[in-house]
């Protein structure tokens, strides 16, 4: 209700039960699951996602032409924030079920619900994803997108790691494109996002890329494009560090040791979450992708060494920003697994694209 929207407002994440309250309804909800056979459990998904596309369909009419000339806006009201708290039911209940269906304790009738609704919840997830990148849910890249954000990427991992669950090729590569997705709508552009969004999205391909061979077998390009989304978060976010550092020096006044120090730490743990996925796609892809992961890493490291006739990209000091220095370090594993994973005739080849950068 009312009430609810104005606490979730105040604390900027979705709802979610005490500790206690929590193990509770999870060990009951096992139980019941145990218990139930495969139409109980399908029936479960169904309604999860029959709520998720009925809050996609509020927000669409919400945030379209007519409802901003009604005045309606997800941002200023709380509707916006009533969204953000009608979501949290449906997705702990995929959440509970998929984890009870992949657990070691699963019963097959929750195994045999999940396969067969695993690709509807996957589609769900994804619009929960694009409703917080379409001022759905608030704030565009504010906590709660990001919060809701997190619960359908993990959750998404979750279906994606299980390599038995049959899911399609196209299902598959929409989960690839969700980092794209993530990053060109807003939900990257604070440093905020590394634990809720970076990081999910980088465990998100390197589920895909080990357990969904078969499917991403004429897709690899996908991979690359996300790697690609992710770089140019680690790139933005340096360059808004970089801007003020030089407004520092310009104005003569010390950088806060804090502020720093949290930069440093949330730019090193999300290359680091980065590295896993160089390091799963250098034995998957093949030398002429690895090729093509490797010169976009070696590209925002050495920041103008690949770039520097661009215009777009350049800083107002005619620099080209790359990754930062503490990103580098935390990615060198990804780039060393990628040069291995490059024969000498795609090596010869970047060596002539970047020359002694």
């Amino acid at each position: 209700g009312r009430g609810n929207a104005r606490e979730l407002r105040e604390l900027n994440a979705l709802p979610a039960p005490v500790a206690e309250l929590r193990r509770a309804l999870g060990g009951a909800m096992t139980t019941l699951m145990n218990g139930a056979g495969k139409r109980l459990v399908g029936q479960a998904y169904r309604m999860a996602n029959d709520r998720i596309r009925a809050c996609d369909a509020v927000a669409r009419r919400l945030y379209s032409p007519w409802g901003k000339l009604a005045g309606l806006s997800l941002e200023d009201s709380s509707l916006g924030w009533d969204l953000t708290a009608s979501l949290a039911a449906p997705l702990w209940t995929i959440a509970t079920c998929v984890d009870h269906a992949v657990g070691d304790d699963g019963s097959r009738a929750s195994r045999a619900a999940m396969e067969s609704s695993g690709e509807h919840c996957l589609i769900s997830l994804m619009d929960v994803c694009r409703m917080g990148t379409e001022e759905g849910l608030g704030e565009v890249g504010g906590p709660a997108s990001r919060a809701a954000a997190n619960a359908a990427i993990v959750i998404l991992t979750s279906i994606v790691s299980r390599s038995r669950l049959p899911l399609s090729k196209r299902a598959v590569a929409r989960a690839t494109q969700l980092t794209h997705i993530c990053f060109h709508g807003g939900l990257m552009k604070h440093l905020a996002s590394v634990p809720t969004v970076f990081s999910p999205c980088c465990a998100l391909l390197v589920s895909i890329i080990r357990a969904r061979k078969a499917e991403m077998a004429r897709q690899t390009a996908m991979i690359t494009v996300a790697c690609h989304a992710l770089l140019d978060a680690l790139k933005a976010w340096n360059a808004i560090e970089d801007e003020k550092n030089a407004l520092a020096e310009r104005t003569k006044t010390p950088r806060d040791e804090e502020e720093v120090a949290i930069h440093e730490e949330a730019m090193r743990r999300a290359a680091n979450s980065m590295a896993p996925v160089y390091e799963s796609a250098g034995k998957v892809v093949g030398s002429l992708y690895a090729m093509h992961l490797l010169a976009d890493a070696v590209a925002a490291c050495c920041g103008g060494g690949a770039w520097g006739g661009d215009d777009d990209r350049k800083s107002g000091d005619g620099y080209v920003r790359g990754i930062g220095a503490v990103a580098e370090s935390a990615l060198k594993p990804g780039i060393f697994a990628l040069f291995d994973a490059v024969q000498d005739r795609e090596l010869q080849q970047l060596y002539t694209m970047f020359g002694n950068a």
